[in-house]
C-alpha cells in the first residue's frame, strides 16, 4: 500500500509537485507518475479508458492515484493537469482540447466561465483601494489610460466613458509611438492606469518603468500576482480572465471599466452632469438618432 502523504495541489506547480512524490509509491503509481512526467500533455489530453488500456492498469487504478495525489477523483486531478499544461498554453491547444473533449454544452460553459469570473473579480476587489483611487483620480489633471492588445480596447472604453462624463481622459494604446514614447506628455500629478493581461508584453512594461521613473502614479489592472507590471502600482485590482477558448475573457475587465468609470462619474458629479447636459442638447440638435 502506498504510503504517499503529500498532496500535489499545494507548491509550485502540479508537475513539480508530482515529481517530487514518487517515494513511497507502488510499482503501479509509479508507472502513472513516469507516464504523466514524460508527456503531461498527452496525457491530459487521453481518455480514462485509453490510459488504463496503455498502463495495462484498471480505472479503479488511476483513480486510486488521483486520490493519493491529493484530488477528489480523476477527473478532477484531470482537469487540473489540463489547466496547467494546456489552458495556459497556447489558443491552438485550447481548442484542440474543446474538440477532443466535444462541445454538446458550449453555451452554458461559456455562461458559467464567465459568472465565476465576474464572481472572482468581485471576491477579490479591494474596495478601499478602489475609492482611495477614485479619489486621486478626481483630483487629478489629467488620466491616461494604456493597454496593448485586447487590453487596449479596455483602456479606449475607459477614456470614453470618462470623456463623455466630461473627466480629462486619454488612452494610450500601440498605434504610430511606443507606449513609452506617450509617457513624455505625462506629468508627475498625472495618472496612468494600466490594464495589462496576458500575453504581458514588453514595451508595456518598459512605458510602465518610464513613468515611475517620472514619478507617475500607476494603477494595474491584470489578472494575476506574477503580472510584471505590479512592483511599479501604486493600485492593483485583479480581474479573472479564464477563458477556454481564448486567451483572455473580456467580460470581467469590462465589468470593473464599468465598475470604476461609475463612481468616478457619482464623484465628479458637478462637472458629470454638465457634460451629460451638453451632450443631450447637442443630441437633440443633431437628429442622429432615431429613438
Amino acid at each position: 500500500m502506498s504510503k504517499v502523504k503529500k498532496s500535489a495541489k499545494a507548491g509550485k506547480g502540479l508537475i513539480q509537485s508530482l515529481a517530487g512524490m514518487q517515494e513511497g509509491m507502488t510499482g503501479s503509481e509509479r508507472r502513472i507518475l513516469d507516464l504523466i512526467l514524460r508527456d503531461p500533455r498527452a496525457f491530459a489530453l487521453t481518455p480514462i479508458e485509453a490510459l488504463a488500456r496503455e498502463l495495462d492498469l484498471s480505472k479503479t487504478t488511476l483513480l486510486r492515484f488521483s486520490r493519493l495525489v491529493g484530488f477528489s477523483g480523476f477527473a478532477h486531478f484531470r482537469k487540473v493537469l489540463q489547466e496547467e499544461t494546456i489552458l495556459n498554453s497556447g489558443l491552438a491547444d485550447k481548442l484542440l482540447l474543446r474538440v477532443k473533449e466535444g462541445a454538446p454544452d458550449l453555451l452554458d460553459d461559456i455562461f458559467r466561465e464567465d459568472i465565476h469570473n465576474l464572481e472572482g473579480t468581485w471576491a477579490r476587489l479591494d474596495r478601499e483601494k478602489l475609492d482611495d483611487l477614485v479619489l486621486a483620480l478626481h483630483d487629478a489633471p489629467q488620466i491616461f489610460v494604456m493597454g496593448w492588445g485586447l487590453s487596449a480596447f479596455f483602456a479606449e472604453l475607459l477614456a470614453t466613458r470618462l470623456q463623455l462624463a466630461g473627466i480629462r481622459a486619454e488612452a494610450v494604446t500601440k498605434q504610430r509611438l511606443l507606449l513609452r514614447d506617450h509617457v513624455s506628455r505625462m506629468r508627475k500629478d498625472d495618472i496612468l492606469i494600466v490594464f495589462e493581461f496576458p500575453y504581458y508584453v514588453r514595451e508595456v512594461l518598459e512605458a510602465v518603468e518610464a513613468a515611475k521613473a517620472k514619478g507617475i502614479q500607476i494603477a494595474c489592472v491584470t489578472d494575476k500576482e506574477n503580472c510584471p507590471l505590479l512592483p511599479h502600482a501604486r493600485w492593483s485590482f485583479f480581474c479573472q480572465t479564464r477563458s477556454a477558448l481564448f486567451v483572455n475573457s473580456p467580460t470581467a475587465p469590462i465589468f470593473f471599466v464599468q465598475l470604476l468609470a461609475s463612481l468616478l462619474l457619482v464623484r465628479s458629479k458637478g462637472q458629470s452632469l454638465a457634460a451629460f447636459k451638453t451632450l443631450d442638447a447637442s443630441n437633440k440638435e443633431d437628429g442622429n438618432y432615431i429613438v
